[in-house]
């Protein structure tokens, strides 16, 4: 399996250099995931296809998600071809079978580039007396009223809440995983949030979700 996807890497490595031709002045990172049908799972390759892809709408850093697994590349992995090459091994020992999967490159806006501002994020602490249960999500875009999706969705609700939010991207993340958890509509948060965002997220149950555009577009 490792070697046929070295192959594959050789032939995306020319058909980027050669054929295809990006815009360098892409604003946003790259999105893609995989909501898998009853008892099939993701065909890996071709979502790792679509993370080399998505490379020049960001270099900054990748991650990959399965179920509650997450794995991310920085610095000389940031880029999603040697992050696959280099956590190749240990993401395809994952059972796959009705799992939903994220790839995210980022291109970051604000914060630095290291492993905990690397999405997707993974929260499994939201849902109180569920040590099972978890949320993970990825982002593409800018979220502007930080401040009022913390203390409107987050303060209340997590002690330890400064810890978690470091970048915008974990605001948006943190007000839906908490609406969630507490089995209340994400809708809310959706029409608060000021911005733009591109969402994929996923629960322990496999309920998987997408959201693109601007705030109040629900």
């Amino acid at each position: 399996m490792i070697l046929n996807f070295i192959i594959l890497y050789l032939v995306i490595s020319l058909i980027s250099g050669f054929i295809m031709r990006y815009e360098k002045n892409i604003l946003g990172c790259g999105l893609a995931g995989f909501y898998p049908k009853k008892n099939k799972k993701v065909n890996l390759q071709r979502l790792f296809l679509l993370g080399v892809f998505n490379e020049q709408r960001g270099e900054d850093s990748c991650g990959f998600s399965v179920g509650n697994n997450r794995y991310v590349g920085v610095k000389n992995t940031a880029l999603a071809r040697n992050f696959i090459l280099d956590q190749y091994i240990d993401i395809v020992e994952n059972d796959f079978t009705n799992k939903p999967c994220i790839f995210h490159t980022r291109k970051s806006t604000v914060g630095a580039h290291t492993e905990e501002n690397c999405h997707p994020f993974v929260y499994t602490e939201l849902k109180e007396g569920n040590p099972e249960w978890f949320f993970t999500i990825a982002h593409n875009g800018i979220i502007r009223n930080t401040t009022e999706l913390e203390n409107t969705y987050i303060k209340s609700k997590i002690s330890n809440s400064k810890e978690l939010l470091k970048i915008d991207s974990n605001y948006i993340a943190l007000a839906i995983g908490l609406k969630i958890a507490n089995g209340e509509s994400e809708k809310e948060v959706l029409e608060k949030y000021e911005g733009n965002a591109a969402l994929l997220y996923y629960t322990a149950d496999s309920t998987f979700k997408a959201w693109k555009g601007g705030s109040n577009n629900v």
